[in-house]
């Protein structure tokens, strides 16, 4: 049985992000919310490697997040952009997107995580 230890918290708020973001195909206020609480508690309590990737990874997320919010989403007027901003901005989210799909956590916390028997 794999029981985690240094870390575990932070890899399952990263695990449990990356699975909403797969199943929702965008990043919803949930994740981002773990995204940010992974983030914070690797600054406080990690090693320096996983301090840099939730960072990393905390980054992405923000840059997936930001234009659906700020370029997509309804501006004063009440519209959105149209034609080929709108596009541009849809193609750079779903590149973003594709990037924390593939994603692959354990790979930076293994040395972390040790298996009990």
């Amino acid at each position: 049985m794999v029981q985690p230890s240094g870390g575990s918290s932070d890899y399952s708020l990263l695990t449990e992000a990356l699975g909403l973001v797969m199943k929702e195909g965008r990043v919803n206020a949930e994740a981002r919310a773990l995204f940010w609480q992974a983030r914070d508690q690797a600054r406080l309590e990690l090693p320096e490697d996983i301090q840099k990737y939730t960072q990393d990874i905390f980054d992405k997320m923000l840059e997936a997040f930001v234009p659906v919010t700020h370029e997509i989403a309804p501006n004063d007027k009440g519209g959105q952009p149209q034609g080929d901003k709108r596009k541009a901005v849809t193609e750079r989210e779903s590149e973003i997107i594709k990037n924390l799909i593939s994603e692959q956590p354990h790979e930076i916390f293994a040395k972390y995580l040790r298996v009990k028997t």
